[in-house]
């Protein structure tokens, strides 16, 4: 978690920590957490998790809040973190690891090139989680009929 915010704090803030100190930069105010689903899912509560605990590792302690902005699988989440975000240090979002590859596939819906976006980290140690491709053995290429 220490290595998350350092990171948080090196990518998005070095910038203004030259004319201010991070700390008085965060005294008194609220970071905006997008997040790319709705409310209530699984990628919401653990963004939610972050943001109750994230403010007190940073200098300053700021408020998070989080802002869903739920479509296209989060790639409208995706979208405005990366075009229209305040680039001072004062938002960061909660992706699913997948979105940066619906560019790569070339999804018409992307508006962003995901080797601009700065990857802060990972709740997840990749470590420890399973992943599973379920399919029906019945299961048919509709096509094909």
């Amino acid at each position: 978690m220490h290595r998350l915010v350092f990171a948080f704090l090196f990518a998005l803030v070095a910038p203004c920590a030259s004319a201010q100190g991070v700390e008085q930069f965060y005294k008194g105010r609220t970071i905006k957490l997008t997040v790319g689903s709705s409310a209530g899912g699984g990628t919401d509560v653990m963004a939610r998790l972050l943001a109750r605990h994230m403010g007190r590792f940073i200098p300053g302690n700021p408020a998070i809040a989080v802002q869903n902005v739920p479509g296209a699988g989060g790639i409208v989440g995706a979208n405005r973190i990366a075009n229209t975000a305040e680039r001072d240090g004062s938002e960061f979002a909660y992706m699913e690891r997948a979105i940066p590859q619906f560019a790569l596939m070339g999804d018409s819906n992307v508006r962003f090139d995901p080797l601009a976006l700065t990857w802060i980290g990972s709740l997840s140690s990749y470590r420890d989680d399973a992943f599973m491709l379920l399919v029906n053995s019945a299961h048919r290429d509709r096509k094909s009929t």
